[in-house]
Formats: C-alpha cells, sequence, structure tokens
C-alpha cells in the first residue's frame, strides 16, 4: 500500500539530461512530456563540425577539393579546409551497414531533437559557434564550461604538468596562436 501511495504522488522529472549515446532518452522525455537536454562534453566548434561531416556524408556531400585536403561546409557558418589526415577515415568511405558509423552519422543528426543543448565550453571561447548550434537547432544552447574537475589544474597527481607544458615558454605559445590566425 505505501508503494503504490508513492508511486502515485511522486513528481516527474522535470528534465532528463543525457549524452548522445543516450539518444533514446529525448524519445523517452517526450513520451513523458518532459524536457530533454543533450550534454555534449566537447565545444562547441567540435560538435558543429561533427554534425557538420555527418550530414555531408548522409548527403554525399563531403567535398574533396585536393588530393591532400577536404572542404567541410555543409551547415557550417563558414566553409572549413581540413587536411585528410585530420578526418577520420570512416567520413571517405563511409559504410552506414557498420552499427558504430551508423549510431554516430544519426546521433548527430539528431541534436536539435530534445529541448536544448548543454556545452562543455564557455561563450567567450566560441561565440561564433555557440550563436550557430542555437540557430542551427532552434533551440536554447547553454555554455556550462569548462566542467573538469577542479583538482585537473590543482597539481595533485601531476595532472596540472601533463603534456610537457612547461617545456614551452607562455610568450612562444602566445607568438604561435597569432601565427595560426
Amino acid at each position: 500500500m505505501e508503494q503504490q501511495f508513492h508511486q502515485q504522488t511522486a513528481a516527474p522529472p522535470l528534465c532528463i539530461i543525457h549524452d548522445m549515446f543516450m539518444g533514446w532518452a529525448a524519445d523517452t522525455a517526450q513520451k513523458y512530456n518532459t524536457a530533454s537536454i543533450l550534454f555534449n562534453t566537447c565545444g562547441a566548434f567540435a560538435i558543429s563540425l561533427m554534425h557538420s561531416m555527418s550530414c555531408s556524408i548522409l548527403q554525399n556531400a563531403l567535398e574533396k577539393e585536393e588530393e591532400d585536403s577536404v572542404m567541410v561546409s555543409f551547415d557550417l557558418p563558414r566553409p572549413l579546409r581540413l587536411f585528410k589526415h585530420e578526418v577520420s577515415p570512416g567520413y571517405f568511405n563511409p559504410d552506414l551497414t557498420d552499427i558504430i558509423q551508423h549510431f554516430i552519422f544519426h546521433r548527430m543528426q539528431e541534436i536539435g531533437k530534445g529541448s536544448g543543448l548543454l556545452i562543455d565550453t564557455f561563450h567567450e571561447l566560441e561565440p561564433f559557434y555557440v550563436q550557430h548550434l542555437k540557430k542551427l537547432t532552434a533551440k536554447p544552447v547553454w555554455a556550462i564550461g569548462p566542467v573538469h574537475p577542479q583538482n585537473l589544474f590543482s597539481g595533485s597527481g601531476n595532472v596540472k604538468t601533463r603534456g610537457k607544458m612547461r617545456d614551452n615558454r607562455e610568450q612562444e605559445l602566445v607568438c604561435w596562436l597569432y601565427k595560426s590566425q
């Protein structure tokens, strides 16, 4: 009797937050008239690029311009040229009968399926692509990052010094960044 009472008075969830690997959660939330928010652990640019490339593959629109590079322009604010070694081989010769490729390509197509997106970035870092995702999905996009554990930057367990960053001088990195623009 007590369990039956609890089931009758329990409030439905206000929102379900899920990642792309739980794409079924958006359908379930919709079935129960509950909001669903897709949480992306990568930044707005990466999500935009993966979405664009997945759409390009599914529509055979990936433009192979030169032997060493590829042009990605489908649904991106501006065209982007990548070297072929920077792109997963699955994008050039997709096998949509492969369950993993099929899953990823179609999940990227559904980024706007729920009620909104949470992105592991901050607006000042990627304002252009946060806005692009808002326009692309016609849903709210919240830049909530960085969501890394605080101890990642505190030096506990030598995490802070990983990647040989201490070998590079700050001025060298700043000069390199300006040359890359």
